[in-house]
């Protein structure tokens, strides 16, 4: 039986470098409030965007 790895990246920063990580019987997945990290992580892995609604209304 094979262990898998779960490699998890979360902010912009732990989405890029989860998304450069590539290591044999792993899943990823991405946590960001920011939808184009997301979108450009290149690897397969489900991916959560989170809203945060009083800090997103305070910087517009």
């Amino acid at each position: 039986m094979a262990n898998e790895i779960l490699i998890i990246g979360v902010g912009s920063a732990g989405v890029i470098a989860a998304d450069k990580m590539d290591l044999p019987n792993s899943k990823k997945l991405f946590i960001d409030r920011d939808s184009y990290i997301l979108k450009d992580a290149k690897s397969e892995g489900n991916k959560i965007k989170i809203v945060c609604k009083d800090r997103d209304i305070a910087e517009t």
